[in-house]
């Protein structure tokens, strides 16, 4: 599933929120709702504060101006999990931070896992400062030493303090890029479905 662009409609989580049509370019949101709420993905992760909820992480829309995030608790995490039947090998990830100044991601992980048990390190950060502004934007690849192979769930684990040392996971969106795993089969991910050419 290949993008090159910060929330560019051609990841895996808005090809599942989309229901597997294509993005109108002129007003993306036309057919996309969270696939949380279309019961496809499923987020878990530590207490959440409002006015945000923590399904908001998965809202890859552009453009999206949306205070999310955690409670003040050290090492906040939030995890994505695929539908049944469906593995991602993941190249390349985008975050959005979730609030209109600071407080912004520095250091993390990227963890991944097949049954929630095992996990693996995709991608490292340490005093990353690529999230800047108000509802900064930004897009990571996993180099390939970090490829652990497919993967269903998806975890962000802060691994020290955000930018004004707080403890607060502020996160209002995700995307994921990689290459599908899965049986040909018909169903969300039908072959006939797979419009996108950027697959690697």
């Amino acid at each position: 599933w290949g993008g090159e662009n910060e929330m560019d409609c051609k990841g895996l989580l808005f090809y599942l929120g989309s229901n597997g049509r294509a993005p109108d370019r002129s007003n993306p949101a036309k057919d996309w709702s969270n696939p949380v709420d279309r019961g496809l993905v499923t987020v878990t992760g530590s207490r959440w504060s409002a006015p945000g909820r923590i399904e908001d992480v998965v809202n890859c829309l552009p453009h999206v101006k949306q205070t999310c995030w955690s409670a003040d608790s050290e090492h906040a995490w939030v995890c994505m999990s695929l539908p049944a039947g469906i593995l991602l090998e993941v190249t390349r990830y985008t975050l959005r931070h979730g609030y209109s100044s600071g407080a912004h991601l520095r250091s993390w992980d990227l963890l991944v896992s097949l049954d929630g048990e095992s996990w693996q390190v995709a991608s490292r950060h340490v005093d990353d400062t690529s999230l800047v502004g108000g509802f900064g934007v930004h897009s990571f690849p996993v180099q390939a030493a970090g490829h652990p192979g497919p993967a269903k769930m998806f975890k962000i684990v802060m691994t020290g303090g955000n930018s004004i040392r707080g403890n607060q996971l502020v996160c209002s969106g995700m995307e994921l890029y990689g290459k599908i795993h899965l049986p040909q089969q018909e169903g969300i991910l039908k072959p006939s479905h797979w419009f996108f050419q950027g697959c690697t």
